[in-house]
């Protein structure tokens, strides 16, 4: 039997651009319809690719706030661009936004306790 992934956990993820290349601070935002006013080429790239992604797949995004809607690296529309671009694929979709401490691009995934218990709970939950 071929491997299926049944759930995925997304830290940070850079779905619509970086800080310092194509993406500041309180520039973007979500329109009514849902998708980023700015698409840039990280969004560009999901999108165009979306159907490489496992369809079904159940999908949590965390994501750090260090108290200006970023985690120094990713604004957090930027992160919360994951869902239009892909949601699409996902059977299900959970976001959570982290604050406190160790909540930096760099330190989220290495230090922060509360992300790593997040997602091995999530990826080894019993349901689903």
């Amino acid at each position: 039997h071929p491997l299926k992934l049944k759930r995925a956990v997304f830290v940070g993820a850079a779905a619509n651009g970086h800080l310092g290349q194509d993406d500041k601070i309180g520039r973007n935002y979500f329109l009514k319809n849902g998708q980023p006013k700015y698409k840039h080429q990280a969004y560009a790239d999901i999108t165009k690719h979306k159907q490489d992604f496992p369809k079904g797949t159940h999908v949590l995004n965390l994501y750090g706030n260090v108290g200006n809607g970023s985690d120094t690296h990713v604004t957090n529309v930027s992160s919360q661009s994951l869902y239009p671009g892909l949601g699409s694929r996902f059977a299900s979709y959970q976001q959570k936004m982290i604050k406190g401490k160790y909540v930096s691009h760099h330190w989220i995934i290495r230090k922060n306790g509360q992300v790593r218990k997040l997602a091995l709970n999530y990826i080894w939950r019993s349901n689903n």
